[in-house]
Order: C-alpha cells, then structure tokens, then sequence
C-alpha cells in the first residue's frame, strides 16, 4: 500500500504497472490475522465500496484460501450477504503479489461493537435473526457452509427509513465450504472460531448447514445476554460444548427459549434448518414487532401507513433476494414514490427510475429475468449503462374501479429466474398496499405473468 500527496491510501498497482486509478483508499475499515478492510472510492462509477487486501502473499493455501473465497462470494447474491463487485492481483511496494477483493460497502457496524455499545432489544435481535436465517438457506441450498459465522463476521444497518428496522448482512466466506470445491483443511481439522463452533465442528467431523445453525444459535443467544456461552481458551470452549448445552436465560420468553435450545442441540439432526428456521424466526420477528407497536404512543412516530409500505417493500425483497423493491402510486398527476427498500440518498432516484419505467402501460404483472437477453431491452441505457439493469419484476397497485395507479416492483443488476409462486406473492404485497391506502385490491386484474427469459 501507499500513501498519496492528498494523504489517501490507494490499492497498490495493477499487475503489469498500469496506476492505481480505480480505487483510491480513505480510511481502514478493520484488520484480521489474513487481510486488511480498507473503505475506498471507486473512481469508475463514483460509490464507496471496501477493499480487502490479504497479507500473504499469492502462494500455496494462502493462494487456495483466497481462491476459494472469491469462488464462493461470485456465486451468491442476496440482500443479507455482503456482494462482491471485482476481485483482483495487485503488487506491494516490494513487487510481491497480493490479491485483493472489492466488496460492496456497507453503512453499518460488525454485532461485536454492537453489543460492546448497548443491549439490543427482543424486536432487533428477531429482526438479525430472520435475515440472517434466510442468508443461510440460501447459501445451503446452494452447497455453501460458511464455517465462521459470529458477531464479527455479522454487519448491522439500522434502517431509520424502515421504522427503524435492524438488518444484518452476512460477510467473510473465507473458510466456507462448498460443493465441488477442494477442501482447504484437511478431515479431521477444526477450522473456525473457538467461541462459535458447533459440536461436529468441535470434534472435526464431516458437516452440514446444521452446523452454521448452531453457530447461530449461540450468536442470537449473545444478542439476549451479551455474554459468551462458551468462554474460556479454545480447548476449554471447544469441550464445553461436547459435554453440555449453553446455559439460555429463564426470563426469555418461552418462544425464543424453545428455538434457541432447538438451535443449539448437540444432535444436528435436531436443529432447525432451512425454510423452518426462516419461519420460526420470522414468526418472531412479527411478534416482536406487533409488541414494539402496541407500545405507548409516545414511543411511536408517525403513522402506522407508512411503516406498512416499507414492511411491503422490505419482504418483497427478502422473498426475490434482491437488493431494490420500490413501491410508487401516481397522485396529483405526478408518480409519488411511497417506499423504496434498500437504496437511499442519490441511489434511490436512479432506481425509482427504473421501476416506474412501465409506470403508465402496466395493466398486469411484467416479469423480465434477465434483460440482457431481450432484443428490445438491451440497448436501453438502465441496461447498458451503470445501473447494469438485469432482472425486474412489476406488478400493478389498483384502485376500487380497477384503474392501475401504481406499481409495486423488484429489480437487481444480477439475472433472477422465478416461478409463479413469486409473482403471485408479489401480487398479494401490492394487494396489501391497496388495502393500506384504502382501495380494494380485489379490483385488481387476475391475469397471470409469463416471464421473459
């Protein structure tokens, strides 16, 4: 690394001597025994972004590690795992080659420091949970075990947008295992983090998306109590965990008691897993809410209408894993924006933009998965250009005489393929939205959408 005249940190120089121009370094963003986290500007499309430079330099495991992580974070996008944008190989002053990884930036801070700073309440810590639950099932159900899930590796983002809701994105696969890819640690070998590994962990045995459960567990356990399960040096917590189960307070409510022993029961075949713990969690996150609601009326702002519209958007996009849902009516003769879920500040305008793009003929459900592929759509600019448009999904929001004046819409720069399932819930969030604003959703037109391929 070096140091500019401006006093900005930029990534070393590409291979081949070409200048560090593309991303120019502002600040650290945190330090591990393999890489630094650096916060950077990507000079090409002007955002911030986090660059992770590894140590080492490229060379037996160290090199394989390091493969094996890009491998697995260029396979997967989902709103609750931090995206990889470039990966690439750059010199250090001394010519020695490191790899280096440009991941999408995050406004938030790792669970560690947030639990260092204060208590979480039941609403935030269900909330953590279910996004976190759904990262899961869909690493698993891709072949994907993350190995190392704990406070550290958990960012968290208050969304004040979305009545406050606290979110959590999934980051460092860099001893995750997947299908197909060769074991960078031998059978046998415990690989992980003391404090968080699961009994099969512990013990070296083979394992399953059951052992990131447990690790889970023990996490969400730490939100309710902000102390260790298993403390002690790594031998002393690692046998901890084969002769007993954690200790989970008696003051929780039932609920959470019963799923946090479930989660962290010795026998893996015993844990929740997959769409089962999405929904256990998300069953709690609703009730959480529901309380946080019927708190006293001091404790709560402004109206319940426009907490439903970003609750609308927000499970849209959980359900399409996909970081944009936008929900817009027409009023005055102009297109109100109502909710936009996962953009903020100059961001938001240039997606609200896409969504509204069939704003005026959509009478039905309009799916396209992915438009790169669409003779008609490919040359446009959301397409082509820096918003590398790829995948949108719309429906229409109806008034009580049937009249389209509004959409409530999806979208990604990755290809999606969905089933009618998704479009049919999509229609039922739009329904939803009518219902909020006072309108009848049964109005609106039972046509069926046939998606673009």
């Amino acid at each position: 690394m070096r140091t500019t005249d401006g006093g900005l940190r930029s990534v070393p120089r590409a291979a081949g001597g070409q200048p560090p121009s593309r991303y120019t370094i502002t600040g650290t963003l945190g330090e591990g025994g393999t890489s630094v986290v650096y916060c950077a500007v990507d000079e090409h499309l002007g955002r911030e972004v986090a660059v992770k430079v590894f140590k080492h330099a490229i060379s037996g495991e160290d090199s394989a590690r390091q493969e094996a992580e890009i491998d697995v974070l260029a396979g997967l996008s989902h709103h609750a795992i931090v995206t990889l944008i470039d990966a690439g190989i750059a010199p250090d002053p001394d010519g020695i080659p490191h790899r280096y990884l440009v991941l999408e930036r995050v406004d938030g801070i790792d669970l560690r420091h947030r639990l260092d700073d204060a208590p979480l309440s039941l609403r935030h810590i269900a909330e953590i949970g279910c996004d976190l639950a759904e990262a899961l099932e869909y690493v698993h159900t891709r072949g994907v075990i993350h190995r190392d899930l704990k406070p550290g590796n958990i960012l968290v983002v208050s969304d004040e947008e979305n009545s406050g809701r606290m979110g959590a994105r999934l980051t460092d696969f860099g001893i995750a295992l997947a299908d197909g890819m060769e074991r960078a640690t031998m059978e046998g070998v415990t690989t992980g983090t003391a404090a968080y590994l699961s009994p099969e962990q512990a013990r070296g045995d083979a394992l399953s998306g059951a052992s990131d459960v447990y690790a889970l567990g023990l996490v969400l356990l730490e939100c309710h109590t902000r102390t260790l399960a298993f403390p002690g040096n790594p031998v002393q917590s690692a046998l901890a965990r084969l002769n007993g189960d954690p200790a989970i307070p008696d003051d929780l409510p039932e609920a959470w008691r019963m799923l946090l022993r479930a989660m962290t029961a010795r026998d893996p075949r015993d844990r929740p897993v997959g769409r089962e713990l999405v929904e256990a969690l998300r069953q709690l996150e609703i009730r959480e809410s529901s309380r946080h609601r019927a708190e006293p009326a001091a404790a709560i702002s402004e109206p319940t209408v426009e907490h439903a519209f970003h609750r609308i958007t927000a499970i849209a996009a959980r359900t399409f894993g996909v970081p944009v849902s936008v929900l817009s009516v027409a009023m005055d003769d102009s297109v109100r924006f109502l909710s936009h879920h996962g953009v903020s500040g100059a961001d938001a305008g240039r997606w609200e933009d896409i969504c509204s793009q069939g704003e005026a003929s959509l009478g039905s459900p309009l799916v396209v998965e992915d438009a790169s592929l669409e003779p008609g759509l490919r040359d446009h600019e959301l397409v082509r250009g820096e918003a590398g448009l790829r995948f949108y999904a719309g429906v229409p929001i109806h008034s009580a005489d049937g009249a389209v004046i509004g959409t409530l819409c999806v979208a990604d720069s990755v290809a999606h393929r969905i089933d009618q399932d998704h479009v049919d819930t999509l229609r039922d969030l739009a329904g939803l939205a009518s219902l909020v604003l006072g309108w009848d959703s049964d109005a609106a037109s039972d046509e069926k959408a046939e998606p673009r391929e």
